[in-house]
């Protein structure tokens, strides 16, 4: 097939995620161009892409810069990163599939993965295992949280508010120790804009990422995070491609059909280490962070999803390379810093695993040979302003 004549507009390729996406269609031979909006953005700077366009804070503008484009370079498909650029794409979808094919679900279908409420009842209702979850929104029921065993995790189930609306909860998550701490936080946000509590999981993510076609799985994959920050639970910074477990591929494609979902998601699981169970937190409707990872395993999520919007399309292995482990070395550092100031007693083991890291094997999400420009521009830029 000549993917010579079907180039991709990615909106936006500010992230290692849109760097990722980048990478992988055009390493496959796919014209890529790429939107942005920070001036230290990864992708324009890779070699994969063709242009680069800033793309404006205004609405309506951005909007129109983006069909502009698309008619100057012919795109015949467009793949949005951000959950707000999706849902800023998805607000003028009737007339962006006049121009090109969206490789991202319609938003009724998004809302079921950026609403954790709706995901959890999702997996409530086809008996998935997700931590105790409470959804108060005045200071009276604040208190029907006594119930829950401490700590517990805040973090909002959805961040849409009425327009003109400023969220006052700033943190993706927060852990919260006591009743009396809930209690503090809570009491200083407006009612109405209250995160969800949730009973914390210890233990390690485990992630299931899916391209889903017709209901049925085309690419799965499997990771674990090694390391996470913030140290007691966050985003993977060294993450390991894991064997599946047919269980959780099993849970993972139910929920997605359920939620009529078709294209790629990454289905999030925590592992309690004390039982040895797995409980659902989130679904990422999008690209997400460590994508890499799988890259470098062999799974190429970007292109396939790409690759089977074409009627026929064939299809890729269900083989990667179990045991493989890539690392953002940023967020690792971050990780380090972290445990040190947090627990100085931990600080030689913490040491001993971040050098032992730089093994010849290890990958790195930014770092390519082939594409070195935004690693290096990536460090340049933290350097310049540290």
């Amino acid at each position: 097939m000549d993917f010579q004549k079907y180039p991709v507009l990615v909106v936006a390729g500010d992230t290692i995620m849109g760097l990722s996406v980048i990478r992988s269609l055009g390493r496959c031979g796919v014209p890529v161009y790429c939107a942005y909006t920070q001036k230290d953005a990864l992708g324009p700077r890779s070699a994969y892409c063709r242009g680069s366009f800033p793309m404006p804070p205004q609405r309506e503008v951005a909007i129109s810069s983006v069909r502009e484009h698309l008619r100057r370079w012919k795109i015949t498909h467009l793949i949005a990163i951000s959950e707000n650029h999706i849902s800023l794409m998805n607000s003028c979808r009737e007339n962006l599939e006049k121009e090109c094919t969206l490789l991202f679900p319609r938003q009724e279908v998004f809302e079921r993965a950026i609403r954790k409420d709706l995901t959890l009842a999702f997996a409530r209702r086809i008996a998935i295992p997700v931590p105790e979850t409470l959804y108060p929104q005045t200071r009276a029921a604040i208190d029907e949280c006594r119930v829950l065993k401490f700590p517990v995790i805040l973090k909002m189930a959805s961040h849409q508010f009425p327009l003109g609306t400023i969220a006052m909860f700033q943190h993706k998550c927060l852990r919260v120790e006591t009743f009396e701490e809930l209690e503090r936080v809570l009491g200083a946000l407006p009612e109405g804009q209250y995160p969800m509590v949730q009973e914390y999981i210890s233990g390690k993510g485990v992630g299931v990422s899916m391209l889903i076609r017709g209901g049925k799985v085309v690419l799965a994959f499997q990771h674990r995070r090694i390391r996470e920050f913030p140290p007691e639970g966050g985003i993977g910074v060294v993450c390991e491609a894991m064997q599946p477990d047919p269980k959780l591929l099993d849970q993972s494609h139910r929920l997605l059909i359920d939620m009529d979902w078709d294209g790629i998601a990454m289905v999030e699981f925590r592992l309690d280490e004390a039982t040895g169970s797995y409980a659902l937190m989130e679904v990422n409707g999008r690209f997400w962070g460590s994508l890499p990872t799988a890259m470098h395993a062999g799974a190429a999520f970007p292109f396939w999803l790409y690759r089977t919007s074409f009627p026929d399309a064939s299809l890729p292995g269900r083989q990667y390379r179990v045991g493989l482990v890539a690392r953002s070395l940023a967020g690792d550092t971050k990780w380090l810093l972290a445990t040190v100031r947090q627990n100085p007693s931990a600080a030689l083991p913490a040491i001993a695993a971040y050098i032992t890291s730089f093994r010849p094997s290890t990958r790195y999400f930014t770092w390519a040979l082939d594409d070195p420009k935004p690693a290096i521009n990536n460090f340049l830029s933290r350097f310049m302003r540290s």
